[in-house]
Protein backbone atom coordinates (compact mmCIF):
# COMPACT_ATOMS: atom_id res chain seq x y z
CA UNK A 1 0.00 0.00 0.00
CA UNK A 2 2.69 2.12 0.68
CA UNK A 3 4.73 1.56 -2.25
CA UNK A 4 1.39 2.51 -4.39
CA UNK A 5 1.41 5.78 -2.53
CA UNK A 6 4.92 6.88 -3.54
CA UNK A 7 4.08 5.53 -6.96
CA UNK A 8 1.05 7.89 -7.07
CA UNK A 9 3.08 11.01 -5.81
CA UNK A 10 5.83 10.70 -7.70
CA UNK A 11 4.07 9.87 -11.31
CA UNK A 12 1.74 12.84 -10.14
CA UNK A 13 4.77 14.83 -9.20
CA UNK A 14 6.74 14.36 -13.12
CA UNK A 15 3.26 14.89 -14.96
CA UNK A 16 3.15 18.55 -12.83
CA UNK A 17 6.74 19.19 -13.54
CA UNK A 18 6.25 18.13 -17.58
CA UNK A 19 3.70 20.61 -17.35
CA UNK A 20 5.15 23.06 -16.19
CA UNK A 21 8.41 22.77 -18.12
CA UNK A 22 7.11 25.45 -21.02
CA UNK A 23 5.52 27.93 -18.52
CA UNK A 24 8.47 29.76 -17.35
CA UNK A 25 8.45 33.77 -19.02
CA UNK A 26 12.17 33.03 -20.48
CA UNK A 27 11.07 30.12 -22.79
CA UNK A 28 11.73 31.37 -26.50
CA UNK A 29 7.90 30.72 -27.74
CA UNK A 30 6.42 32.92 -24.95
CA UNK A 31 9.18 35.42 -25.38
CA UNK A 32 8.97 35.43 -29.42
CA UNK A 33 4.98 35.71 -29.13
CA UNK A 34 5.04 39.20 -27.59
CA UNK A 35 4.70 42.16 -29.48
CA UNK A 36 5.32 45.65 -28.62
CA UNK A 37 1.62 47.35 -27.85
CA UNK A 38 2.17 50.20 -30.95
CA UNK A 39 2.40 47.24 -33.49
CA UNK A 40 -0.60 45.22 -31.63
CA UNK A 41 -3.08 48.90 -31.79
CA UNK A 42 -1.93 49.10 -35.21
CA UNK A 43 -2.59 45.07 -36.00
CA UNK A 44 -6.06 46.20 -34.48
CA UNK A 45 -6.82 49.17 -36.39
CA UNK A 46 -6.25 46.89 -39.54
CA UNK A 47 -8.51 44.36 -37.90
CA UNK A 48 -11.81 46.90 -37.55
CA UNK A 49 -10.46 48.55 -40.92
CA UNK A 50 -11.25 45.30 -41.84
CA UNK A 51 -14.53 44.47 -40.00
CA UNK A 52 -16.27 47.67 -41.19
CA UNK A 53 -15.53 47.19 -44.66
CA UNK A 54 -16.65 43.45 -44.77
CA UNK A 55 -19.71 44.59 -42.76
CA UNK A 56 -21.15 47.94 -44.51
CA UNK A 57 -19.08 47.65 -47.87
CA UNK A 58 -17.96 50.91 -47.78
CA UNK A 59 -14.41 52.32 -45.86
CA UNK A 60 -14.45 54.03 -42.72
CA UNK A 61 -14.55 58.04 -42.87
CA UNK A 62 -14.02 58.95 -38.95
CA UNK A 63 -13.41 57.06 -36.21
CA UNK A 64 -17.20 56.89 -35.39
CA UNK A 65 -17.24 54.85 -38.18
CA UNK A 66 -15.42 51.61 -36.34
CA UNK A 67 -16.28 52.61 -32.64
CA UNK A 68 -18.95 49.73 -32.79
CA UNK A 69 -15.74 47.27 -32.94
CA UNK A 70 -14.03 48.84 -30.41
CA UNK A 71 -15.00 45.96 -27.64
CA UNK A 72 -13.13 43.24 -29.89
CA UNK A 73 -9.90 45.79 -30.74
CA UNK A 74 -9.61 47.70 -27.29
CA UNK A 75 -5.88 48.57 -27.55
CA UNK A 76 -6.25 49.75 -31.22
CA UNK A 77 -9.04 51.63 -30.17
CA UNK A 78 -7.84 53.65 -27.60
CA UNK A 79 -4.58 54.24 -29.11
CA UNK A 80 -6.50 55.73 -31.91
CA UNK A 81 -8.65 57.96 -29.58
CA UNK A 82 -6.03 59.27 -27.53
CA UNK A 83 -4.05 59.88 -30.14
CA UNK A 84 -0.70 57.70 -30.13
CA UNK A 85 -1.93 56.23 -33.45
CA UNK A 86 -3.46 57.67 -36.28
CA UNK A 87 -4.99 56.22 -39.39
CA UNK A 88 -6.05 57.59 -43.08
CA UNK A 89 -9.83 56.98 -43.26
CA UNK A 90 -11.69 56.56 -46.85
CA UNK A 91 -9.78 53.72 -48.12
CA UNK A 92 -12.00 51.97 -50.61
CA UNK A 93 -9.98 48.10 -50.02
CA UNK A 94 -7.40 46.92 -48.54
CA UNK A 95 -4.91 45.23 -50.79
CA UNK A 96 -4.00 41.66 -50.70
CA UNK A 97 -2.03 39.97 -47.55
CA UNK A 98 1.46 40.75 -47.62
CA UNK A 99 1.06 43.07 -50.54
CA UNK A 100 0.70 46.47 -48.69
CA UNK A 101 2.34 49.74 -49.91
CA UNK A 102 0.73 52.56 -48.54
CA UNK A 103 0.64 54.04 -44.91
CA UNK A 104 -2.73 52.83 -43.38
CA UNK A 105 -1.85 54.02 -40.22
CA UNK A 106 1.04 54.50 -37.84
CA UNK A 107 2.47 55.82 -34.67
CA UNK A 108 2.42 59.44 -34.08
CA UNK A 109 5.74 60.04 -33.75
CA UNK A 110 6.13 58.85 -37.17
CA UNK A 111 5.84 61.90 -39.49
CA UNK A 112 9.02 63.86 -37.08
CA UNK A 113 10.55 61.08 -35.20
CA UNK A 114 10.16 57.72 -37.20
CA UNK A 115 7.91 54.86 -36.18
CA UNK A 116 6.23 51.97 -36.87
CA UNK A 117 3.23 51.86 -39.54
CA UNK A 118 0.92 49.74 -40.56
CA UNK A 119 0.62 48.92 -44.62
CA UNK A 120 -2.62 49.17 -46.76
CA UNK A 121 -2.74 45.10 -46.35
CA UNK A 122 -3.51 45.98 -42.56
CA UNK A 123 -1.12 43.12 -41.84
CA UNK A 124 2.18 44.35 -42.51
CA UNK A 125 4.07 46.49 -39.99
CA UNK A 126 7.01 48.07 -41.14
CA UNK A 127 9.22 50.31 -38.96
CA UNK A 128 9.78 53.71 -41.17
CA UNK A 129 12.96 56.58 -40.18
CA UNK A 130 11.02 60.34 -41.00
CA UNK A 131 12.50 60.50 -44.49
CA UNK A 132 10.82 56.99 -45.32
CA UNK A 133 7.31 58.10 -44.05
CA UNK A 134 7.40 61.73 -45.74
CA UNK A 135 8.31 59.38 -49.11
CA UNK A 136 5.92 56.71 -48.62
CA UNK A 137 2.53 56.33 -50.05
CA UNK A 138 -0.31 57.47 -48.10
CA UNK A 139 -3.60 55.07 -48.47
CA UNK A 140 -6.26 57.91 -47.70
CA UNK A 141 -6.86 61.02 -46.24
CA UNK A 142 -6.67 61.76 -42.34
CA UNK A 143 -10.09 63.11 -41.21
CA UNK A 144 -9.28 65.02 -38.22
CA UNK A 145 -6.73 67.27 -40.00
CA UNK A 146 -8.16 70.76 -40.13
CA UNK A 147 -8.95 72.28 -43.28
CA UNK A 148 -5.71 74.54 -44.60
CA UNK A 149 -7.78 76.50 -47.03
CA UNK A 150 -8.63 80.18 -46.33
CA UNK A 151 -12.08 81.52 -47.31
CA UNK A 152 -11.43 84.35 -50.63
CA UNK A 153 -13.39 87.48 -49.00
Amino acid sequence: MLRFNRMAILTASMLVASLCAGCGAGSGSNASAEIPPSNAGLLEVGEMYRAYLKQVGKPPAKMKDIELYSPGFPQGSLMLQNGELVTFWGVTALTESGAGHAVLAYESKAPTGGGVVLLDDGETIKQMTTEEFQAAPKAGTIASTPDKRKSVR
